[in-house]
């Protein structure tokens, strides 16, 4: 039984190997115009998704990455107390040998440029609201950071890319839309999923801004280091079914 163990679990760690380098070196792929290299690299994927092989990855390991939300999710929700209590999490996490803190599954599915038209991306089917968090505090934070895109109201994507940075000047969200209407026509940035990016992203603004909580420069980077590299999630990829099939395996 010990030994049936410790198999399965050097074969597991053989797998998540293979994702990681898959991940790393996929962008590079990508460029090569042969469809058999990127048959091949799909093949791969297909077959540590098979194996439901579940994978820590740290937030560092994920900025190279490109996600999107698809139109069946109910888009972003999270409330200022679930946005502050992942803030205070990281905070009061304190550094010792192997610990991290997680932030619980991450389920995703990979989409290659043969049915997405573009680069390789990753459809976020769990774990949406953690991550587009994460994303809106790497952006207060002036970080690079991964790409999120919303499917689920048009002007949700645009919101995190163009606005979100900016809102910060606005007292509420009804000045921010009177800034942003042309007339009598209903900007496209009114959308509950941008009423909470706001929301959020002030929430963020005001944690961080707090008197007293970051006494020095080195304190905050510090801070992002922890959210960095020691804060993991469980990352789980799920198999890429066919084009006609795929919306509703996710669902």
């Amino acid at each position: 039984m010990e030994k049936k163990f410790m198999d399965k679990s050097a074969a597991d760690q053989s797998l998540v190997a293979i994702e990681n380098l898959i991940e790393t070196y996929s962008p590079e792929f990508e460029s090569i115009e042969r469809n058999g290299v990127m048959s091949f690299l799909r093949k791969l994927q297909n077959i540590v998704a098979s194996n439901n092989t579940l994978i820590l990855k740290t937030i560092n390991e994920l900025l190279p990455l490109n996600f999107f939300v698809d139109d069946y999710q109910r888009g972003y929700k999270w409330m200022p107390q679930q946005v502050t209590e992942l803030l205070n999490d990281i905070h009061e996490f304190e550094l010792g040998g192997e610990d991290f803190y997680c932030l619980q599954p991450v389920v995703v599915k990979h989409h290659g440029p043969e049915s997405t038209g573009q680069r390789g991306r990753w459809e976020l089917i769990d774990g949406q609201q953690r991550m587009t968090t994460v994303y809106m505090i790497l952006s207060y934070l002036e970080h690079n950071k991964y790409s999120i895109d919303y499917r689920t109201r048009t002007g949700s994507g645009e919101f995190l890319k163009q606005h979100l940075k900016n809102s910060l000047s606005f007292k509420d969200w009804d000045e921010f839309l009177n800034q942003h209407i042309n007339g009598d026509q209903v900007s496209h940035l009114d959308n509950v999923d941008n009423y909470h990016f706001y929301t959020a992203y002030q929430v963020i603004h005001n944690w961080f801004s707090s008197e007293g909580r970051f006494n020095e420069a080195k304190d905050r980077g510090y801070w992002l280091d922890k959210l960095l590299n020691h804060t993991k999630v469980i990352w789980y990829a799920a198999r890429e079914g066919t084009e006609s099939l795929d919306k509703q395996q996710s669902i």
